[in-house]
């Protein structure tokens, strides 16, 4: 079975589908680029060491993620390139085997159906499951993993991994093994999270009496009365008790639903009367947002420092807008809807998107520049994804096919003029747009200011 996935032909789609664009280096220091120019001897390598049962993993080189002040950076695993090849065909495998124990539903579908539920029920817990990734115990992950084929001892293999800092030194490798936990940044981590929880998730969807959603580590259950929101806060604790995780009790908290009483989830801000953003990630796009209008004031106020291409200011204002209009706007690729108003679209607080178009009509004021008319704002916009009329309005890379239209975006984004297009061969800008594509698309899933998206 295990070849099946592990074909020559499906190692080198894999390859040039997902990783090879890729930028960042695992511990061989290989970006795609590089590992491109030896990927025949890659393919076979892989796929002998596959067929054999001794595939192993090079050591995860180790990326700090900050979580904020006075707390311990998240540490994200980076493979090898090789070593993303192999994991991205194990989630195919994964995912194809353990489809009905994954939660598909993306966070504001997930806000939405909650929200809908708040008439039928008056308190709720609202859960995080402390230190998730790193506290989850291998050997019932493990337990949970059927062993009738390879895929099993590839999965220990990748969880067992150790993940170094850079430059460390071989002979002390030992001090970095964890003995438990899965690696965060792996294309399986994800879904290794979701069984690892199958039964955590079974007890509760089965009790008729509450309504239960969970993504990944954040929870929420809905009770029909206070007497039944305290046994369900014990019966939560009993539950993770039982595969050796705990509630983060900073995070979770018990809640009354109602019209007046908010509480955050998934970077929403809920009530009874209303879905809004959490504070905090308003906060956030605004100062995206700010930065941008800092970008142009000092473009203007030095336009010596604008790069060549920018140093009209026609042009470098044209260019400042569309980086606003993408910001806004958010972009889809691949079926996939990414920005910060795809994120929050199920909001109903209409007065926080005013509020929004009104910080910005302030910000156009300080830098004294008049709204041009391909300029629509948040309001105009949420009304035309929430009512999805976003086609030609939302830029859309899967149309983004020939040279002429990746020049386009390459020219809208600020990264060559017009002009200057023959400087240029059609492999150059090839190269440029997919780096370019990557870089806005990675910027724009962040801009939801929450972790896991």
């Amino acid at each position: 079975m295990a070849m099946n996935y592990f074909d020559k032909k499906n190692i080198r789609e894999t390859f040039n589908n997902r990783h090879r664009t890729a930028k960042s280096k695992g511990i061989d220091k290989l970006s795609g680029v590089k590992f491109l120019s030896k990927l025949d001897e890659e393919v076979d390598l892989i796929s002998n060491k596959i067929s054999k049962n001794n595939y192993k993993f090079s050591p995860y080189l180790e990326n700090l993620k900050s979580k904020g002040r006075n707390k311990k950076p998240r540490i994200i695993s980076i493979p090898t390139i090789r070593d993303r090849i192999v994991q991205s065909i194990m989630k195919e495998y994964l995912h194809s085997n353990y489809d009905k124990r994954v939660h598909r539903l993306p966070p504001n579908l997930m806000v939405k159906n909650i929200y809908k539920e708040f008439g039928n029920y008056d308190y709720c817990v609202r859960g995080d499951i402390k230190g998730f990734y790193d506290e989850i115990d291998r050997e019932h992950l493990l337990s949970l993993i059927h062993k009738d084929d390879i895929f099993y001892d590839l999965i220990e293999r990748s969880i067992e991994n150790t993940t170094v800092p850079k430059n460390y030194s071989k002979n002390k490798i030992d001090k970095y093994y964890r003995k438990k936990g899965i690696p965060q940044g792996l294309a399986i981590s994800n879904i290794l999270a979701q069984i690892y929880l199958t039964n955590f998730d079974a007890f509760f969807e089965t009790n008729t009496e509450i309504y239960y959603k969970r993504y990944v580590d954040d929870f929420i259950i809905l009770c029909k009365t206070k007497s039944s929101q305290d046994n369900i806060h014990k019966e939560i604790k009993s539950q993770l008790k039982q595969i050796k995780l705990k509630l983060n009790k900073e995070k979770s908290k018990k809640v009354q639903i109602n019209h007046n009483n908010c509480f955050d989830y998934l970077g929403y801000k809920l009530s009874k009367s209303h879905i809004s953003v959490k504070d905090s990630n308003v906060e956030i796009f605004i100062q995206k947002i700010a930065s941008i209008f800092t970008w142009y004031k000092n473009g203007m106020a030095n336009p010596l420092n604008r790069p060549r291409n920018l140093k009209n200011d026609d042009r470098f204002i044209e260019v400042f807008i569309n980086k606003l209009n993408f910001k806004i706007r958010g972009a889809t690729s691949g079926n996939k809807v990414y920005g910060w108003l795809f994120y929050y679209i199920e909001i109903n607080d209409k007065t926080l998107l005013y509020k929004l178009d009104n910080i910005i009509n302030t910000f156009f004021e300080r830098v004294n520049l008049s709204k041009p008319d391909n300029f629509k704002g948040i309001v105009r916009s949420y009304f035309k994804i929430k009512h999805n009329e976003y086609d030609g309005f939302v830029l859309n890379f899967d149309k983004l096919i020939s040279i002429e239209d990746k020049l386009k975006f390459l020219v809208d984004l600020g990264k060559i003029n017009f002009e200057d297009k023959d400087n240029y061969s059609d492999d150059e800008i090839d190269k440029i747009y997919s780096a370019e594509r990557n870089k806005l698309l990675k910027s724009l899933k962040k801009d939801s200011g929450y972790k896991y998206f």
